[in-house]
């Protein structure tokens, strides 16, 4: 998908589930993902669609933005640091995070 829409050059880092032992809401991807991106989980901003990947973000300590789509909103994301109401509410928050530093 990502290189259909033409967005890999987007990204610095990949994991996907067959490099993890455990899929979410283990958070060993979002580890995975910090440490290839050199940094610790805490500097890391995750968006997740579904509980069990907000469950994981969380766990691994990163700052979670959830942005629950039609199929995932009655969902519990009482958990997450944020819930955006879609992708630009995630895209403002991110900038006010960034900025604040």
């Amino acid at each position: 998908m990502l290189d259909k829409l033409k967005i890999e050059d987007y990204f610095d880092v990949f994991v996907t589930s067959d490099e993890v032992e455990k899929g979410k809401p283990d958070p060993e991807v979002y580890n995975t993902a910090a440490k290839r991106l050199g940094v610790m989980p805490a500097e890391c901003i995750v968006l997740e669609d579904s509980s069990n990947g907000a469950l994981a973000g969380v766990t691994a300590g990163c700052y979670t933005i959830a942005v629950p789509s039609v199929y995932t909103n009655k969902q519990d994301f009482s958990f997450v640091n944020y819930i955006a109401r879609d992708l630009k509410d995630a895209a403002e928050k991110i900038n006010e995070l960034i900025c604040r530093e």
